[in-house]
């Protein structure tokens, strides 16, 4: 059940991608919208990272820590009324609030007000933001416990869901997530298996139609063998699939702290939706 969302927002076409995905899911669920716009303070305190597009985009000839802050709150504010605007009037219920801080933390600190957390796949800045300490996505995705939707720069409706499923804890997370989603979108679902060794294929395959055998939602189950992360963005593509849905794997002891490869590079790749699932 999602009862509230929380949408980090800066303005950018993916965060404003992430918002229409948002309203699609609030509306389905008749869930509550809150929007975090934050003010980065890596920004402020290291203003040559700055190029001249952004600059100008914040009508700034030059940058300092006191200019900065001061357009970047004002623009913050801007957007934070209009994505209030809009979002009301799409029948959605809104909370907001513009922060300061380094956006990754301050969305995990959001996290408590919310059950799933959507955000743009890169911000409004890539050209500064490449140099700090990792995308602020990806920092999301390590820290937070609530699934995180990733969206692209576009958005286009979802008319199919892609569950990938390995008999893995996260994964069996994950398509209890994808059901549950494709019964309240009321939407069709391929479930997804990896896997070279037929046997083990089979059983995963057979483990996937149990877990989902109280599932109301349609579904087909495909099995493929391959690179996981092309296979999964060509079942995608092959399905008509608009979201993809998979558990993060870690493999490091610390898993927590470390985004498996195969969900790393489906993440730099996808063109549709990606949500990530514990």
């Amino acid at each position: 059940m999602i009862r509230n969302i929380v949408l980090a927002f800066d303005g950018s076409r993916h965060s404003w991608a992430a918002w229409r995905y948002g309203m699609d899911l609030a509306r389905a669920y008749r869930a509550g919208l809150r929007v975090v716009s934050v003010v980065d303070a890596r920004v402020a305190h290291h203003p040559k990272l700055l190029d001249a597009e952004t600059l100008a985009a914040l009508n700034l000839s030059e940058a300092s820590r006191e200019k900065l802050l001061l357009a970047f709150e004002d623009r913050r504010r801007k957007q934070l009324a209009e994505i209030e605007q809009e979002t009301r009037a799409g029948g959605v219920r809104f909370t907001g609030e513009v922060a300061h801080g380094i956006p990754a933390e301050v969305v995990c600190l959001e996290e408590v007000y919310g059950d799933l957390i959507a955000m743009g796949h890169r911000g409004e800045s890539p050209s500064w933001q490449s140099v700090m300490l990792g995308s602020n996505a990806e920092a999301v995705i390590r820290q937070c416990i609530r699934p995180v939707l990733l969206s692209p720069d576009e958005y286009a409706p979802i008319d199919r869901l892609l569950a990938c499923y390995d008999s893995s804890e996260n994964s069996t997370h994950a398509l209890f997530r994808a059901a549950h989603l494709a019964q309240s979108l009321k939407l069709p679902m391929t479930v997804l298996t990896v896997n070279r060794n037929i046997q083990q294929a089979e059983q995963i395959v057979t483990e996937a139609r149990i877990h989902l055998r109280a599932a109301t939602a349609t579904f087909e189950q495909r099995t493929v063998s391959g690179h996981p992360a092309d296979c999964i963005l060509d079942a995608a593509d092959a399905e008509r699939c608009g979201l993809i849905i998979m558990g993060v794997h870690g493999h490091s002891v610390v898993r927590e702290s470390i985004i498996g490869s195969t969900t790393e590079e489906v993440m730099r790749r996808t063109k549709v939706p990606l949500l990530l699932v514990k």
